[in-house]
C-alpha cells in the first residue's frame, strides 16, 4: 500500500469499507467516473482483484504500521514537524494557486460550448449542433492540444455558468464560443475565446457568410483557433505547420453532401436494425455527391459492421467484405481520416486479423489525438486480445478526456474487466449505466453467472431473451473476436451458466 498516494489511501479504505463509486464522488467532490479511475489504479497497484483483498490488504498495512510506531517522544516531534512543515506547504501552494488559477492539463486546453442559435429552422438547429461538434473534431486533431470531447462540454449545466465555472469543471484553459443567426442567406457567425481563470477575451472574430459557405467558415475557424492558443514552441516548426494545414482540410466543401452525412449519423446512433438501413443509404447517398467524402466511406463501412456485431447479419462474410470495400475507397480518399482508419480496424477485428486491427485503430488515435471514442475502441480491440491491462490504460485516458462520457464507455470498459477476469468490477461498472441496454445486460448476466448469483444472473438473461430469442453459443461462438480460444471459453462458459442454449 505504500505506493498509493494520500488520495488513493483515502479512496482505497473508503471503497473497501463499503463505499460506492458515487457515495466517494460526493464525498471528495470528483466525478464518479474519476473515482472509478482511482479505483482501478488502486487495484493495479495494490496487486488485488476484489474488494475483499484490498480491505485484507489496507487491515495489515495498518496493522503493520501500528507494530512500527515510533515511541511518544519521536511521535511528538515528528508531530510538530509534520504540522510546521504542512502550513509552509499550504501557504506555498496556496499562493501558487492564486497565482496560475484552477489546475489545468499540461497542454493548452479547449472545451468548445455549443454555439447558440438566433432563430432559425429545426434543420437549422440540427446543421450549428454538427458544426459546433465537427470544429471539436477539427481541433482534436491538433496533438499539441488537448480537447474537451463534445458530450462532455456540451451539457445543459454550462448553459449558464462562467467561463471560470466551465474551465474547474472541467480543467481546460480555454473556452470557444460562438452565436450564428440567419437572414435569408446571409449568415452572421461571432466567435469568441476565453482565458477561463481570467476571464480574458484572448481572440474574437466576426464572420458574415453566404449561407453556402458555411464549411468554409469551421475550416478558418479551427485553424485560427489553433494558431491561438496552440503552444508558442511549436509555432515555426514544421510539424506545427503540417499539423495546421491537416486541420484546415475539410471532409466535403459540398453541402448537400454534408447534410445527408448528418441524416446518417443521426440514424447509426440509434442502433436499430431499420435505422442502420437508413444511416447506410444516407452516406451511401453523401459519397454519390462527393466521391471524396472519405468519413461517409467510413460510416457506410461501419453499419455493415454494426450488423454483424449486433448478431443481425444474415451474411457476416458478405457484410464484411462490403466493409472492406467501402473502409478502403475512404483509405483511398483520404489516408490522414481518423475515420477511415477506426472503420478499418472494425473490419480487421472481425475478420480475425488483430495485429492489423491495433495498427488501424492506433492510426486513428494518432491522426486525432484527443479522440475519445478511439481510445475507447482501441481499448476494445486489445481486451479481444487479451490485453486488458494495456485496454484500461487508453480508457482511462478516454475518460479524463471525456468526463462525462456515454454510457457505452461503460460495457467497454466492463468487457476489459470480464475478460481479466475481474466479474465484480464489470458488474459495478454496467449497473452504473441507465437506462441499460441488451448487450449491458447481456454483458451483465455472464458476470454475475461466473460469481455464481445465478438470480441475477437469470434476471438479467431475461431482458436480453425478449429481445433475442434466438440467441445461442453457436452463433454467438462464430461472431465474437477472441484471439485466444482460452477466453473465447470462458465467455462462452458464462453464457452456459447463465442460460443460454447451445445452438
Amino acid at each position: 500500500m505504500a505506493d498509493l498516494t494520500l488520495r488513493e489511501r483515502q479512496i482505497a479504505k473508503a471503497y473497501a469499507s463499503g463505499q460506492s463509486y458515487k457515495e466517494i464522488a460526493l464525498d471528495l467532490g470528483i466525478a464518479p467516473s474519476t473515482a472509478r479511475t482511482h479505483i482501478n489504479t488502486i487495484y493495479r497497484k495494490a496487486g488485488v482483484s476484489s474488494k475483499i483483498e484490498l480491505l485484507r490488504k489496507i487491515e495489515t498495512a495498518e496493522r503493520m504500521a501500528q507494530v512500527a510506531q515510533p515511541g511518544p517522544r519521536r511521535v511528538l516531534f515528528v508531530a510538530a514537524v509534520a504540522v510546521v512543515l504542512t502550513i509552509v506547504v499550504a501557504a506555498v501552494v496556496t499562493s501558487r494557486l492564486r497565482a496560475i488559477g484552477p489546475p489545468t492539463r499540461a497542454l493548452p486546453s479547449v472545451a468548445v460550448l455549443p454555439l447558440e442559435l438566433g432563430g432559425g429552422t429545426e434543420e437549422q438547429t440540427h446543421f450549428v449542433d454538427a458544426l459546433a461538434r465537427d470544429i471539436v473534431t477539427d481541433l482534436a486533431q491538433f496533438s499539441g492540444l488537448a480537447v474537451i470531447a463534445a458530450n462532455s462540454s456540451f451539457r445543459p449545466e454550462f448553459e449558464n455558468a462562467s467561463p471560470q465555472q466551465i474551465g474547474e469543471a472541467l480543467r481546460v484553459r480555454y473556452v470557444l464560443f460562438g452565436d450564428i443567426s440567419w437572414n435569408d442567406q446571409q449568415v452572421r457567425v461571432n466567435m469568441q475565446v476565453l482565458e477561463t481563470d481570467t476571464n480574458r477575451i484572448i481572440w474574437a472574430e466576426r464572420y458574415s457568410p453566404d449561407a453556402t459557405d458555411l464549411l468554409g467558415i469551421r475550416s478558418d475557424l479551427a485553424t485560427r483557433v489553433v494558431g491561438v492558443i496552440g503552444p508558442v514552441e511549436a509555432a515555426n516548426g514544421r510539424l506545427r505547420r503540417a499539423e495546421l494545414a491537416r486541420v484546415a482540410k475539410l471532409p466535403t466543401r459540398d453541402l448537400q453532401a454534408y447534410d445527408m452525412f448528418l441524416k446518417g449519423m443521426v440514424h447509426w446512433e440509434k442502433f436499430t436494425t431499420e435505422d442502420n438501413l437508413l444511416a447506410r443509404e444516407a452516406f451511401l447517398r453523401a459519397v454519390e455527391i462527393d466521391p471524396g467524402f472519405a468519413k461517409a466511406y467510413a460510416m457506410a463501412a461501419w453499419t455493415h459492421v454494426t450488423d454483424v456485431w449486433e448478431g443481425r447479419s444474415d451474411n457476416p462474410d458478405a457484410d464484411l467484405q462490403n466493409a472492406a470495400r467501402l473502409a478502403n475507397r475512404a483509405l483511398s480518399a483520404d489516408q490522414n481520416e481518423p475515420y477511415a482508419h477506426w472503420a478499418m480496424g472494425a473490419v480487421y477485428l472481425f475478420q480475425r486479423e488483430h495485429e492489423l486491427s491495433i495498427e488501424a485503430y492506433k492510426r486513428a488515435v494518432e491522426l486525432n489525438p484527443n479522440g475519445a471514442d478511439f481510445l475507447v475502441y482501441l481499448g476494445w480491440a486489445l481486451s479481444y486480445r487479451g490485453r486488458t491491462d494495456e485496454a484500461l490504460s487508453y480508457m482511462q485516458t478516454a475518460v479524463e478526456l471525456n468526463p462525462f462520457h456515454p454510457g457505452w464507455y461503460l460495457w467497454d470498459i466492463a468487457l476489459a474487466h470480464f475478460v481479466a477476469g475481474d466479474y465484480q468490477k464489470s458488474i459495478d461498472l454496467l449497473n452504473e449505466r441507465n437506462p441499460k441496454t441488451t448487450g449491458t445486460y447481456e454483458l451483465l448476466a455472464f458476470s454475475h453467472a461466473m460469481l455464481g448469483n445465478d438470480t441475477q444472473a437469470r434476471d438479467a438473461m431475461e431482458h436480453v431473451l425478449k429481445v433475442k430469442p434466438d440467441l445461442t453459443i453457436a452463433r454467438v461462438r462464430q461472431l465474437e473476436p477472441f484471439e485466444h480460444e482460452r477466453d473465447l471459453n470462458r465467455y462462452l462458459d458464462a453464457m452456459r451458466k447463465a442460460g443460454v442454449p447451445e445452438s
